[in-house]
């Protein structure tokens, strides 16, 4: 989609939630379009993923602001 992207230093989180289906949430750090970290957790509860999600937001620095979680379909 891009070419040569640049990490422009503004980061980012995103996450897909899967709690405790059969696949992995995916948590993933974004420096502009390129990935810096991927987090995964298997059969993982709402408060271990927003426990993950805070470590990595204090690591990284990134503001609650600039963080997105995708919990559709879990019932949460």
């Amino acid at each position: 989609m891009w070419s040569n992207p640049k990490k422009t230093g503004k980061r980012y989180i995103t996450c897909d939630v899967a709690r405790f289906g059969k696949d992995k949430t995916v948590i993933i750090v974004w420096n502009d379009y390129v990935i810096e970290e991927v987090s995964q957790l298997a059969k993982s509860s709402t408060v271990e993923t927003a426990e993950e999600i805070r470590r990595l937001c204090g690591r990284y620095t990134i503001p609650m602001s600039q963080t997105l979680v995708d919990e559709d379909g879990v019932g949460g």
